[in-house]
């Protein structure tokens, strides 16, 4: 149970995975999607769905915004200059 509770707690919240990654945001402000990518991968037990799923949440609370996006693009993609923005 504990690995299920270090991913994703109850609440919705993430985990210390996540807590990684939302730390890495707020310190740096403006991250490349690449270096969050490679920064939540090397947990364990951490998938890009995981990844993906605490963006768009951060998002839908206003704490991030994108840069470097398509006009339709939904999801951020590797190689391609996608930028994560902490407000």
């Amino acid at each position: 149970m504990e690995q299920v509770e270090d991913r994703d707690d109850l609440g919705g919240r993430p985990g210390r995975q996540g807590r990684l990654v939302r730390d890495l945001l707020e310190q740096r402000k403006r991250v490349p999607y690449d270096e969050i990518w490679d920064a939540a991968m090397a947990q364990p037990m951490t998938w890009e769905s995981d990844l993906k799923d605490w963006l768009r949440r951060w998002h839908e609370e206003g704490l991030i915004t994108h840069e470097g996006w398509a006009p339709r693009q939904k999801v951020p993609h590797l190689d391609e200059g996608n930028v994560v923005v902490w407000l």
